[in-house]
């Protein structure tokens, strides 16, 4: 295995948070008592020593690209997507077979490109998704006359 890749499953072993945000690492304890703490600066020098790698990495690129779309993200987005914009959704999976393609690869320039284009289509589609459920949500009651039934008389 990869020493940064030992390195972040070693601090979630002990309950760390890891993540790669804009190009650095955060890390958060998030478990209970005292984690062996040699093992702890042992992990984030190894971490620290291999932050190139792990920047560079096809699937730490993936990593980052999902946790900024989910920083954006809205329940119920992706049934609405599927339902409504079915060229987007078909977009979508355009682009996941070409990251795939170009992880595989090692491409990382068009690595970057797919991810880059994939995250821009899933935000603007979730903008649109949480604008329209917001306009819906504040739409005001309305009574809606309804046809006589059998038992109005």
């Amino acid at each position: 295995m990869n020493p940064w890749i030992d390195a972040i499953d070693k601090l979630r072993f002990h309950g760390y948070s890891v993540t790669l945000i804009k190009g650095r690492f955060r890390y958060t304890y998030q478990s209970r008592g005292n984690p062996p703490q040699e093992e702890i600066t042992a992990s984030l020098e190894g971490l620290k020593a291999h932050k190139a790698e792990a920047l560079n990495d096809p699937y730490s690129l993936i990593e980052q690209t999902l946790q900024k779309i989910n920083e954006g993200w809205e329940p119920g987005a992706l049934e609405w997507i599927k339902a409504n914009r079915p060229d987007e959704w078909a977009k979508m999976f355009t682009l996941e077979r070409s990251i795939n393609k170009a992880a595989l690869e090692g491409n990382l320039n068009a690595l970057r490109e797919a991810l880059g284009e994939y995250h821009r289509s899933i935000l603007a589609t979730v903008r649109e998704f949480r604008t329209l459920k917001e306009v819906a949500d504040h739409r005001p009651f309305s009574f809606v006359e309804r046809p006589k039934s059998l038992w109005d008389g």
